[in-house]
């Protein structure tokens, strides 16, 4: 038998690249999938799979003989073989999906030897060459690591910015492993053969093994601090455990019947969901152990890193919701669920990750039908449609949750009924006070027992709570009667030593923050700091401002505190270690100008912490005013720019129309409200911008345009007399009325104002009578 040469096989292509070493002769040569790889086969009896940049990715098949011919099906993964002795084989490509998840990260393989990292929620991508075969992929927070076959990749982003997209190596470990499943943490990887778990550093250096009992079928890394995360890990035969990546021994958690196929845990770490091997969605408390519900034809779940009640899973071509144990909500959807943050869902079908937007509207309205309004609106802040949210506000409104409501108005901006709400507390209030001023302040009572130490001159009490601006507050809790009575000017003083009290929570709550605010340097005399601090330790732990309280009570340790109070200072100060270290997102105020939540407790005083605008306060209640003080542009006298205010811009015309709802058990009449603009550009607006970071405050200064814009009675202006000059007031809420005193130039909300005048006959600051027709 004669000896057979073969030339050298060339093989042209549209662009050149680096030339690769084969080493063996090939002897025939097909692209496969449209020209993406490629097959090799000839002398070395096999044939291999190549990218088309000649990378060698594996072998497709061994032979006997060599292989002198191969082929595609056109547009499939069927390949055939043809061998030297006359054997025909037949074979089937299929490429596995490679790829990590964390939270809004994605990271798959591409063309076998890339890794493209996709942001979830911004669409970024960004790709990394590896130009080996990339056989594992796994994603934690800052870290990405790739498998290649004689070593690992180990990444980390630029930044701690969580849009940051720019990888670079930070170390290799340059060794072959074996594993089913790869897990990376902030400073170990996890490799998972079989049974056994196995824990390196990123140097390569095997720290901690665990053996399991059974098959490892998923893992998936909770979180925890760096170096000492947990792993969440379902085993085939149904045992779910916790692992500690500095810990030996794992936790179990529970013990299923049947094969785990997927695993989730709730926000607060207190719900497990499982995807059996049955397709069953099952949902057990963790604490308890006890199976919460089940639901069918599942083959993925995912729980609402938001919500705590609310969990999605997929199967059968459907997504599938639920929020607490009621009813599923479905829709229609291809793929894997894999996470659920907010409204967006993400989604794997086939090889490509995407964020489904799904509105929360279902499960709002499941919340809705049994009237548990503030499950509702936690729902709904995930993302419904303004439709849902003015439904919500007059569910909320009709059931009597007025703070609900109060809030879903406001998503829609509707103002007509947030003042509608806020004159039926004010009512409510007005009709608390009165009960207890008819009750404890009796006429013949009230200057008899007064102690002799707090007597002054009704002078000196004027003049003293002036400088403060409180008066209003001490007049609000006087009957007739003791208007003419002498008074104790020292209102946080008599809140401890008298056994009753008349003002609302909420308001001695705002007078001890506005006192507290205004004694950032020194301590006017007859004002004490411990009562200060006292009444706000006090009110603030009844209000749920917990953290403003512990705050308070932690202050005063540092003062010297009567006798009389130390006990109960100290019980709270005890106490209040027990509550939350947050506040009540209630009673945070809220800046007019920049629209800023501004904390509880302020080192600047009495301003906003971002735009540095003063508040303005109700001489009564002590709330801040929805009022933006002006300055006029250079040039531009008192008297002129009263004449351009006075020239009354146009306002919105609002039309009310009632709308009959007839239901099975009631009739409801509802005011339904449009409003015809005349002009949704207003100058005023624009000029409240500031510039950001800025440390010094940028006063709002108008032009004469401006001022021909507005409309009077939008407008409020402090005549002061020569030779102090006139200030300007404008309102941001038009439709919520505020009356001030023509004498003292105080600001009241218009309904308390109202009360008082009707109480006193006469401003309760200044004591101007109603009928005194001078200023």
């Amino acid at each position: 038998m004669g000896t057979m040469v073969f030339p050298l096989l060339c093989v042209f292509f549209p662009q050149i690249g680096k030339d690769r070493s084969l080493n063996f002769d090939p002897c025939c040569l097909s692209y496969f999938t449209k020209g993406e790889y490629i097959l090799l086969g000839g002398s070395d009896k096999q044939v291999s799979l190549f990218t088309k940049d000649g990378v060698r990715l594996g072998t497709v098949g061994e032979q006997n003989s060599w292989v002198w011919t191969c082929k595609v099906k056109p547009d499939s993964n069927y390949v055939v073989v043809g061998c030297q002795d006359g054997t025909i084989s037949f074979y089937q490509l299929i490429f596995s999906t490679v790829h990590g998840l964390y939270k809004d990260r994605y990271a798959y393989r591409d063309s076998m030897t890339d890794v493209i990292v996709q942001h979830l929620i911004t669409e970024q991508k960004v790709r990394i060459k590896c130009k080996e075969l990339v056989k594992k992929i796994a994603i934690y927070k800052n870290r990405l690591a790739i498998q290649l076959p004689e070593k690992i990749l180990i990444y980390e982003l630029y930044s701690d910015d969580s849009s940051d997209m720019h990888y670079r190596v930070k170390e290799k470990i340059v060794k072959k492993f074996e594993c089913n499943l790869l897990v990376v943490c902030a400073d170990h990887i996890i490799l998972c053969q079989e049974k056994r778990l196995q824990c390196l550093s990123f140097s390569g250096v095997k720290e901690r093994e665990w053996q399991m009992e059974s098959l490892i079928r998923y893992i998936k890394v909770i979180g925890g601090p760096p170096g000492r995360e947990g792993l969440l890990v379902g085993l085939k035969n149904g045992q779910i455990l916790k692992i500690f990546v500095d810990n030996l021994f794992a936790i179990v958690l529970l013990k299923q019947a049947t094969a785990v196929r997927c695993l989730d845990m709730s926000a607060s770490r207190n719900k497990l969901a499982v995807v059996d091997e049955n397709d069953t969605c099952l949902v057990y408390d963790i604490h308890t152990k006890e199976l919460l519900f089940q639901e069918p034809n599942a083959n993925s779940v995912a729980w609402n890193t938001q919500c705590e009640d609310m969990l999605c899973f997929s199967g059968g071509g459907y997504l599938n919701i639920k929020a607490s144990t009621f009813p599923v909500h479905q829709q229609k959807l291809q793929g894997f669920v894999v996470g659920y943050n907010g409204s967006k869902i993400f989604c794997l079908h086939v090889f490509s990750m995407s964020a489904v937007e799904v509105p929360q509207s279902a499960p709002m309205y499941q919340y809705l039908d049994r009237k548990m309004f503030k499950e509702a609106y936690q729902i709904a802040c995930l993302g419904v449609t303004d439709t849902d949210w003015r439904e919500l506000a007059m569910e909320a409104l009709e059931g009597l949750e007025f703070e609900t409501a109060k809030k879903a108005f406001t998503r829609v901006q509707d103002l007509r009924y947030l003042e509608l709400i806020n004159s039926i507390e004010v009512k409510d209030k007005m009709f608390f006070l009165l009960k207890k001023v008819q009750t404890h302040c009796q006429p013949h009572e009230t200057a008899v027992k007064r102690p002799a130490r707090s007597r002054c001159s009704l002078r000196e009490t004027v003049l003293f709570l002036k400088y403060f601006r409180i008066i209003g507050v001490c007049l609000l809790a006087w009957s007739s009667s003791c208007f003419v009575a002498e008074f104790n000017p020292y209102l946080l003083f008599s809140l401890q030593e008298e056994p009753f009290s008349f003002h609302l929570p909420e308001t001695l709550f705002n007078i001890s923050r506005f006192l507290l605010h205004s004694l950032t340097k020194d301590t006017p005399l007859g004002i004490s700091k411990v009562n200060t601090l006292f009444t706000l330790a006090k009110q603030s732990k009844a209000l749920g401002a917990y953290k403003l309280a512990r705050h308070a009570y932690d202050k005063l340790q540092g003062l010297q505190i009567p006798a009389r109070f130390q006990k109960s200072i100290e019980l709270g100060s005890l106490t209040i270690r027990s509550k939350p270290f947050h506040d009540s997102e209630e009673l945070v105020p809220l800046c007019y100008r920049c629209s800023t939540n501004n904390p509880l407790l302020n080192n600047l005083g009495n301003v906003c912490v971002n735009c540095r605008q003063p508040f303005v306060f109700s001489a009564s209640s002590y709330e801040v005013l929805h009022l933006v003080e002006f300055y006029l542009e250079e040039g531009i006298s008192d008297e002129e720019a009263v004449s351009l205010i006075d020239l009354e811009a146009p306002r919105h015309k609002r039309e009310n129309k009632w709308q009959e709802i007839t239901s099975n058990n009631s009739q409801t009449l509802r005011l339904d409200e449009t409003m015809d603009s005349m002009g949704d550009d207003d100058p005023f607006t624009a000029k409240l911008s500031f510039e950001q970071g800025g440390s010094e405050f940028v006063p709002v200064v108008v032009s004469r345009s401006v001022l021909r814009s507005m409309s009077r009675r939008d407008v409020l202006i402090k005549r002061w007399p020569p030779p102090l000059q006139w200030q300007y007031f404008r309102s941001l809420l038009p439709d919520a009325s505020i009356t001030m005193c023509p004498s003292c130039f105080q600001m009241f909300h218009s309904e308390d104002y109202e009360l008082l005048v009707l109480q006193h006959t006469c401003c309760p600051y200044c004591r101007r009578r109603i009928d005194d027709p001078s200023p």
